[in-house]
């Protein structure tokens, strides 16, 4: 999805930097795709939820080793 939807949609718009990626929920068909959005693109944050437990350690260690600032957001309901 990153790399063949997301990525030329970008890029069609101009778009070559990112500020945050938010990371919804620990899924591999949603985080699967920022791999590729994180190496094309200038991304400067991840957010997520911090259930990191769920999230591929080597996605996690990926995105640690290209000095990702990974926030974590939490809220009330």
């Amino acid at each position: 999805m990153g790399r063949r939807v997301i990525a030329p949609y970008l890029l069609s718009k101009g778009i070559n930097r990112i500020d945050f990626l938010m990371l919804s929920h620990a899924h591999p068909d949603h985080y699967g795709g920022l791999r590729h959005i994180i190496e094309n693109f200038n991304v400067r944050e991840i957010w997520s939820n911090g259930n990191s437990v769920a999230v591929e350690k080597s996605f996690l260690q990926f995105s640690k080793n290209r000095q990702l600032t990974h926030r974590v957001l939490r809220g009330e309901i």
